[in-house]
């Protein structure tokens, strides 16, 4: 049954991350939501041949204006391809070393066509500053990374998508609150039903 819902999990972020290659649709016509759903490929229809995969570990990333120049560590793991790519964002306070190891792995949906990018968050793991558990600057942090981090990467098509379990789904939804124009789709899962009243 656990092999199961597993496998029921993993399909449903590959029918998320596959609707961020489809084509903009626009909203304001009639149907245009229908169409769209028609545009996402079935789970199982990966790239003919998987791509290699590039790992660059520990990238340090910090926002523009920021005063005290705190740095964020991130681990990028991308196609071997000269192409522009859509980029799923997993944002941790479990250090990316350890969430790397939740599937899917980050080095598999690389070889699948997706930038993987997984950060710290402030003041955990490897990042600088102090740990501002849910905070709001926490997550004008993620904003700024989604919105002008990643789309100014080479490897980025601008598209981009969050995921992941528990803090990390906390994360995705307080990130999509704040309306980033290149958050295309989130994929949070075994959330806390509220920040305030249930421990994470």
């Amino acid at each position: 049954m656990k092999k199961k819902s597993l496998l029921t999990a993993l399909l449903l972020l590959l029918a998320v991350t596959c609707s961020l290659s489809c084509e903009d649709s626009a909203t304001s016509e009639p149907g245009a939501a229908s169409s769209a759903l028609e545009k996402i490929p079935l789970p199982d229809t990966g790239p003919a041949n998987p791509y290699g995969v590039v790992e660059d570990k520990g990238i340090p990333i910090t926002r523009d204006g920021d005063p005290k120049g705190i740095k964020l560590y991130a681990d990028v793991y991308r196609p071997d391809s000269d192409e522009r790519f859509p980029s799923l964002l997993m944002a941790s306070a479990y250090r990316r070393e350890t969430i790397r190891m939740m599937p899917p792995r980050p080095e598999w949906l690389a070889s699948q066509g997706y930038v993987t990018i997984l950060v710290d968050v402030l003041g955990t793991g490897s990042s600088e500053g102090g740990w501002e558990s849910l905070s709001l600057n926490e997550i004008e942090y993620l904003t700024w990374i989604i919105d002008d981090w990643i789309p100014e990467q080479g490897w980025s098509n601008g598209k981009v998508g969050m995921y992941g379990g528990s803090y990390m789904a906390i994360l995705a939804y307080l990130a999509a609150g704040q309306s980033p124009k290149h958050l295309k789709a989130i994929f949070p899962c075994a959330q806390g039903g509220d920040g305030f009243y249930h421990t994470i």
